[in-house]
């Protein structure tokens, strides 16, 4: 009988945190070196807080304009890919869906930045 994989046996989990905040500070590295704005202390405790508790399921930020929303939530969901917590097996592609917005030209963007921290 063959054993049902696991996401610790994902490829990128030998090479990528398994804590997500781990890896969110493994991936601010090389993408700030990329030139990519810094994660801010803000953030970072924000998202702590929210991976901290041991029910939640869903947050609500209240960030002003310019105040790297977009920028933060697509690091954050390439954290939460690259961590191996999800299984994605060899040969398939995972999907991220991290912001929904109600204008597409600014949904389009939200990927575009995704895609592009990926690739870093």
């Amino acid at each position: 009988m063959q054993k049902k994989p696991t996401p610790q046996d994902s490829q990128d989990s030998q090479v990528w945190p398994r804590d997500l905040l781990d890896c969110l500070d493994a991936l601010s590295q090389p993408l700030e070196r990329a030139g990519f704005d810094p994660l801010s202390p803000w953030w970072r405790e924000q998202i702590g807080r929210v991976y901290a508790h041991p029910s939640a399921r869903t947050a609500v930020f209240r960030v002003g304009r310019r105040g790297r929303k977009s920028a933060t939530l697509c690091r954050v969901a390439v954290a939460e890919v690259l961590s191996g917590r999800h299984l994605i097996p060899p040969g398939d592609t995972g999907v991220v869906y991290p912001c929904l917005r109600p204008c597409a030209a600014r949904s389009c963007a939200s990927a575009s930045s995704c895609a592009a921290a990926v690739q870093r």
